[in-house]
């Protein structure tokens, strides 16, 4: 099987240097290439941010009392809408879930 050398001139190629060791002690008839490349990542955007949770609020014990009653009811409700229904446990973790960061919006 021949391999062609891939070109490595220009500006815009990727690969800097190719070597062929043919005289390389790896017990085949093969010969092992070397190759020397320059790797360009491209920089990841994220879909959407994050909302932070405002954590002041919660030094005030009104607002924090207020804060556990709705997450109290929230799953208590949410629990025995799943328990009846018998929903997978995907659908449960996305009834916890918005019943614990519902409130926080509020």
């Amino acid at each position: 099987m021949a391999i062609k050398k891939p070109s490595v001139s220009g500006n815009n190629s990727l690969l800097q240097s190719v070597k062929a060791y043919p005289g390389a002690d790896v017990f085949s008839d093969h010969n092992p290439l070397i190759a020397q490349f320059q790797l360009q990542l491209k920089k990841m955007q994220t879909s959407h941010k994050i909302d932070k949770l405002n954590i002041e609020m919660l030094k005030s014990e009104e607002i924090r009392d207020k804060l556990k009653q709705e997450i109290n009811e929230n799953l208590e409700r949410n629990v025995s809408e799943s328990q009846q229904n018998k929903e997978n446990p995907e659908q449960q973790w996305q009834l916890i879930k918005t019943s614990l960061l519902g409130p926080r919006k509020k």
